[in-house]
């Protein structure tokens, strides 16, 4: 099994208050929280969408094992890997020496794999999540973030502005339900494959 934990999240979003103010051409500030709000919101939907990063964060990938000779990383662009850890069935966490393993994070989706005659520790691992890799992914700041994408998070933004009694309900709905516009926007950074 695979599950995927967002570590640390981004410490800014893809657009600014600002930003979104001037798409929906709005002026007052006795809305600004609620926008910031569907920012993140859109944001959110945007990458969950794409199954990519935007801004900076940290994410942690627990496998059962170690892949037969590598991996690819969820959330492109991948930036680094933090460590890769495994814990021996009754023993403590250890990490793996990066000298085992090359990072390739010029593919998308961002790949692990063994450094030549390099293997992985070959130990009886934990039950359960017995390998975490750590690792960051995104663009980097806001401004790194591609203008189509941001242009997506700015429509949905407003598309939720306009249809708020929507908003409350449907949430998780609106993923599927992308405004046109959005998704000719977000298609081309879409990954096919989570992994």
């Amino acid at each position: 099994g695979m599950a995927l934990k967002l570590a640390t999240a981004p410490t800014t979003e893809p657009v600014t208050l600002t930003e979104a103010k001037t798409h929906l051409r709005v002026d007052i500030s006795e809305d600004d929280t609620y926008i910031g709000t569907l920012i993140t919101a859109a944001r959110n939907i945007a990458e969950t969408w794409t199954a990519r990063a935007l801004v900076t964060q940290t994410w942690e990938l627990y496998m059962d094992a170690f892949p037969a000779n590598g991996f690819t990383l969820p959330r492109p662009p991948l930036q680094s890997i933090t460590s890769i850890k495994y814990t021996p069935l009754g023993g403590a966490e250890t990490t793996v020496s990066s000298s085992l393993y090359k990072v390739d994070a010029v593919t998308e989706p961002g790949r692990v794999v063994l450094a030549s005659s390099a293997a992985w520790p070959s130990t009886e691992l934990s039950e359960v999540n017995g390998v975490v890799v750590k690792f960051v992914a995104g663009y980097g700041s806001a401004s790194d973030v591609p203008q189509a994408i941001k242009q997506g998070i700015l429509l949905l933004v407003g598309t939720m502005y306009e249809s708020r009694e929507d908003v409350l309900v449907g949430q998780g709905a609106m993923a599927n339900e992308l405004p046109l516009a959005a998704k000719r926007l977000l298609l081309p950074y879409r990954m096919w494959r989570a992994w």
